[in-house]
């Protein structure tokens, strides 16, 4: 008789360890989206204290369109998207707050064009190493990547 009353409870403890089973975490759904990063730098600047930019591009392989939120470098206290663009023979920078990448397509992050700019570098961060990008997508979803970390060229960036 007494294992008519425990079944009924053994049976609601197995039913709700099946229901707090979760997905895969954010980072591995973009990645099996085929979501990825490619070509990732991070140019140290000329002149130390000035903000490094960070370069790379990001392939939605997806069918879907997504749109990058959000940006992070570690070493880095602050980093934001920008757009350089030229308009009446002058270059300005726009700060970026999404950016729209189309269902498989992709968007480049390079000189001259989108970029993200990282302030308050830490000192650990020395050309011919490496440190980490997350990206952060709407969807909340994050994706990981080494950034090389390089040497500025004056005539190249």
């Amino acid at each position: 008789m007494r294992l008519l009353t425990i079944a009924p409870l053994l049976l609601a403890v197995s039913a709700l360890g099946a229901c707090q089973q979760s997905a895969a975490p954010p980072a591995a759904q973009a990645a099996q989206r085929g979501v990825t990063i490619s070509d990732a730098r991070l140019v140290m600047p000329i002149l130390s204290g000035n903000p490094a930019a960070a370069y790379f591009t990001l392939t939605n392989g997806s069918g879907k369109a997504i749109a990058l939120t959000g940006v992070a470098v570690a070493g880095g206290e602050m980093a934001m998207m920008h757009e350089t663009v030229e308009q009446d023979g002058h270059s300005s920078m726009n700060m970026l707050d999404s950016v729209p990448v189309p269902a498989s397509g992709a968007v480049a992050f390079a000189p001259g064009g989108k970029h993200v700019m990282i302030s308050g570098l830490a000192p650990e961060l020395k050309v011919g190493g490496k440190t980490a990008l997350t990206i952060t997508l709407a969807d909340g979803s994050t994706i990981n990547a080494d950034l090389a970390i390089t040497a500025q060229s004056p005539a190249s960036e």
